[in-house]
């Protein structure tokens, strides 16, 4: 079976990672999801771990100060790496699609991916 990694950074999102974690467990739900958090005062971490002791396989990783996008996905991503995840992505909520819509309003698109890459390694997407 292909193993997925999902690296989600966060500041300050506490009203949107619960929605968004259901939203990408209803698309891949073995997926394992890496919150990415960068010092949120608002509590975003807290909830991402309450979520993930609910739902088991998601994780937090707190970051002491804001450190960026791109070192938030190098470091969730390095994880998912040394740990033998197949496929990794990133999913950060303000990237605008060429529809203009947001990742966090795409997660089909996520789910589209995720089952081609099943799909070339011979697993049957679901029903």
């Amino acid at each position: 079976m292909v193993k997925v990694w999902v690296t989600v950074p966060t500041l300050d999102e506490v009203e949107n990672v619960d929605a968004l974690v259901h939203r990408i467990r209803a698309a891949v739900d073995d997926a394992h999801i890496l919150i990415v958090d960068d010092a949120s005062s608002d509590g975003t971490a807290d909830k991402a771990e309450a979520l993930g002791a609910e739902l088991g396989g998601i994780e937090v990783l707190r970051r002491p100060r804001k450190m960026g996008l791109g070192s938030a996905y190098r470091a969730g991503h390095a994880i998912g790496i040394a740990r033998g995840y197949d496929v990794r992505i990133g999913l950060e909520d303000t990237v605008l699609l060429p529809d203009g819509r947001t990742a966090k309003d795409n997660v089909e698109l996520v789910t589209e991916a995720i089952w081609r890459v099943r799909k070339e390694a011979g697993a049957s997407p679901p029903s």
